[in-house]
């Protein structure tokens, strides 16, 4: 991770799972080895409390020479110790959004546009102004805009207090998911089912009574939302479940904090055949 490059999404496996966590981890990792780091989101992100829970939230810190996108009052609130270097022509409920550069160290708010185009577009600026690492704080209800061209790279956060099993099934099924086969055009010739939408439960069970062995393509990894129950007997319903825009999971991310780290960490590594980067102890486990 300490070379990462590209386009990279933290998604948690509930809200609140530390992915501004992971997110600053990684930028401080970059900063240290003088990759040039850019921050967005898929919402807000760095508030000192949750607007919707009222629990206190991890700050987001940025450095000199960082870029970030941000809204126009913070960007006043910051004062000297930002600059604007591009005005996005997006806007959201908190006002216009723009790339700030960081002249000093400092705490603050970003915030992500509204779309996945507007998303998309803000992370080639981002990569314009010369970002060699773009990390984008991803919101779990909302990883549909992780379905981009390019196939990104993707980390997902598990929250360990929610249980080793738990941890462990969303850790196996996330490995089933974002290791889904490409689309090939061969596919066209045994009548596939082309499906743009997320696919949720219901619709998983639409498709279990009507597919009929037809190979099933979907926008994205991230467009599953149905359980793992239903999207195994989707599989064997169908003729194959393929996407057009893969995702890459690099790695999974974990803070055991009371549990057993040693323990939680191994069982997610060898679930989702992928390492595991535990945040507070700043360690790795292999599969």
């Amino acid at each position: 991770m300490k070379n990462a490059k590209g386009i990279w999404y933290v998604i948690g496996n509930r809200k609140n799972a530390g992915k501004t966590t992971l997110a600053n981890f990684m930028a401080g990792l970059a900063r240290k080895n003088a990759v040039k780091i850019g921050r967005s989101t898929c919402g807000r992100d760095g508030e000192h409390f949750d607007a919707f829970t009222g629990e206190p939230k991890p700050l987001v810190t940025l450095e000199a020479g960082d870029i970030a996108v941000t809204y126009e009052t913070e960007l006043k609130r910051l004062g000297d110790a930002a600059r604007n270097v591009y005005r996005l022509p997006y806007s959201t409920v908190l006002g216009r959004l723009f790339c700030i550069q960081a002249l000093s160290i400092f705490s603050c708010e970003i915030l992500g546009p509204d779309t996945n185009s507007e998303l998309i577009n803000t992370t080639n600026i981002l990569i314009s102004l010369g970002c060699d690492l773009v990390v984008i704080d991803g919101s779990f209800a909302r990883r549909t805009q992780l379905a981009t061209p390019g196939s990104p790279h993707v980390v997902l956060v598990i929250a360990a207090d929610m249980g080793e099993e738990q941890a462990v099934a969303d850790a196996r099924f996330a490995a089933k998911v974002f290791d889904l086969p490409i689309a090939t055009n061969e596919l066209e010739h045994h009548d596939a089912v082309v499906f743009s939408s997320p696919l949720t439960d219901r619709l998983c069970l639409e498709l279990i009574q009507s597919i009929h062995k037809r190979p099933l393509i979907l926008q994205a990894p991230t467009s599953v939302f149905c359980s793992e129950q239903l999207f195994d007997q989707l599989r064997e319903s169908s003729g194959g479940i393929y996407v057009n825009m893969p995702s890459i999971l690099e790695f999974f991310a974990t803070n055991p904090m009371k549990h057993s780290p040693d323990k939680i960490l191994e069982a997610v590594a060898k679930a989702g055949n992928r390492p595991v980067i535990d945040v507070l102890y700043e360690k790795e486990v292999a599969p």
